[in-house]
């Protein structure tokens, strides 16, 4: 078993944008590895990637990282609700929100999927580099 600890970013990524790289990058700047949970959602109009599709695009865009053994990417097998724990051991609870530069805070999956439906090309410029491909061909087939 590896002995690194990772530090878990759960989430939809209904589409993998800089946001998300940005907080990522943080840790593994740091030296700090990186796993990526991915929760397991039924498509809609909100999660239009199924967690597979999330995945594939995942590891294009850290394809080093994940070569390197500082990113892993996992699908849940159920949706979390929350986190919890009994006491301080184990894990600890970090918040970044105060941490995160606001150019970064407005950056949205929402506003991204809305720009793409619409034609608009605005949305290239939030995305994870190499996730672009995907996100055309989902929306524009």
């Amino acid at each position: 078993m590896d002995s690194k600890r990772f530090h878990a970013y759960p989430g939809r990524w209904q589409s993998p944008h800089k946001g998300h790289r940005y907080i990522i990058d943080q840790n593994l700047a740091a030296g700090k590895p990186v796993l990526i949970l991915i929760r397991p959602m039924e498509t809609d109009e909100r999660n239009p990637f199924t967690p597979q599709e999330v995945e594939i695009m995942l590891r294009v865009a850290f394809a080093k990282e994940i070569a390197e053994g500082m990113v892993e990417t996992q699908i849940l097998k159920v949706d979390v609700q929350d986190f919890n724990r009994g006491r301080g051991a184990a894990f600890n609870f970090v918040e970044l929100e105060g941490q995160v530069p606001d150019h970064v805070k407005r950056i949205s999956a929402t506003e991204i999927r809305r720009q793409i439906r619409a034609g608009e090309d605005g949305w290239r410029d939030m995305v994870m580099d190499g996730v672009e491909e995907y996100l055309e061909a989902k929306f524009n087939g």
